[in-house]
């Protein structure tokens, strides 16, 4: 309920400062008194609301640092504001008069008191001897706090044993490379070898033919000169039988 009241609080007080601010633009006359009291009166009420809410902090827990964030964030908005009413009233106040310098300034001034008290109750706020006190939600913090680390540590294991998976996977597939490699040069040495054998096959498979060539000529040759000598045998044969029929002429001749 309270962080409801102090950002609602804070929105009508912004605005409230920046129309006195813009009043002169739009051609009205300037309200620099009020334009400070509503700016220093809007300081202090969000200033009393946040410390509040910090000594509400144990039935209430509240993030005391955006509070305190908050509080010097609106300090520094109401000094823009100041600035930009002090910069309306240029050109339309007489700066000789004191009356001119003083509506020029005193929106300076609440500037400069805004950011004062936004800085130093902010700040203030924000200091750990606020933020670190017991709060009712302390326990259950603690055990989120606890679940979360019991959770990591889970996490951190899985991944753990991801990891070691992933560099058994990455060796098994190194060893695999190298086996592959091996396989792939063993296979070239096979095929470099088959090539030779096949080669010196050819080779003497190619000797073999010439010699079997050879061979057949040779035997092409002997079967000539196997003829030539049958024939001659064969002449051999009939001169005998010539010669034969001779002696038996011969003799007969002498026997008449």
């Amino acid at each position: 309920m309270i962080p409801k009241v102090y950002s609602l609080v804070m929105c009508c007080g912004l605005v409230a400062a920046l129309f006195l601010a813009v009043l002169p633009v739009l051609g009205l006359d300037g309200q620099p008194r009020a334009h400070l009291a509503v700016s220093i009166s809007h300081m202090l009420a969000l200033t009393v609301i946040a410390w509040v809410q910090v000594a509400n902090r144990r039935r209430a827990p509240a993030n005391l640092d955006d509070v305190g964030r908050r509080l010097a964030n609106t300090g520094y908005v109401h000094t823009l504001i100041g600035v930009i009413a002090s910069l309306a009233l240029v050109g339309r106040v007489d700066l000789l008069t004191d009356a001119g310098l003083s509506a020029l300034v005193t929106p300076m001034g609440a500037a400069l008191i805004t950011s004062i008290i936004g800085w130093w109750m902010g700040g203030e706020i924000q200091r750990p001897c606020w933020s670190t006190a017991p709060l009712a939600a302390v326990p259950e913090v603690d055990r989120q706090v606890a679940l979360f680390c019991d959770r990591l540590a889970t996490y951190n294991s899985s991944i753990s044993r991801a990891t070691a998976a992933a560099d058994k996977v990455a060796d098994a597939a190194d060893a695999a490379v190298l086996h592959l490699t091996r396989t792939a040069t063993r296979a070239e040495e096979a095929s470099t070898r088959l090539q030779t054998a096949a080669a010196s096959f050819a080779a003497n498979l190619n000797a073999a033919g010439e010699t079997l060539q050879g061979l057949a000529s040779e035997l092409q040759d002997g079967q000539r000169q196997a003829k030539r000598i049958s024939d001659a045998l064969g002449a051999l044969r009939d001169a005998v039988a010539s010669i034969d029929a001779l002696i038996a002429e011969m003799n007969e001749r002498r026997a008449a």
